[in-house]
């Protein structure tokens, strides 16, 4: 797994892999997220989730969702964007205020879920 960590911290500025019980496995350094923001993450994934219209909080800034499925929720603010992916116990997080691409953060996201469930490292 810290092999598949570092993959992402060098493609994701602020990135963490965080249990549905909210707490982080693994994060890039420097990023110190709170439990709390990450606990409402996980539960955003429920599609009766208020998420869709109420945002998402995250340092005292409101996301907008742009995008939301039960595995996928994306989103945006004044300052910039933050992707999530779900895998069966974690989901994968990453922010970023314009330092990469919205793209290529995604695709790292979207490419480390990927690697955690064909791995069976969605393990807490």
């Amino acid at each position: 797994m810290d092999r598949i960590v570092d993959e992402l911290i060098g493609l994701c500025v602020s990135a963490a892999i965080v249990g549905n019980n909210g707490l982080v496995w693994f994060a890039t350094p420097g990023f110190y997220p709170k439990t709390d923001e990450f606990k409402n993450f996980a539960k955003a994934f429920d599609q009766q989730s208020n998420c869709v219209y109420d945002g998402l909080l995250f340092q005292n800034q409101i996301y907008t969702v742009t995008s939301h499925n039960s595995t996928t929720i994306q989103a945006v603010s004044l300052n910039g964007y933050m992707v999530l992916k779900k895998c069966q116990e974690c989901f994968v997080f990453a922010y970023d205020e314009d330092k990469i691409s919205y793209e290529s953060c995604k695709d790292a996201v979207f490419a480390l879920a990927e690697r955690i469930v064909t791995n069976n490292l969605d393990k807490e």
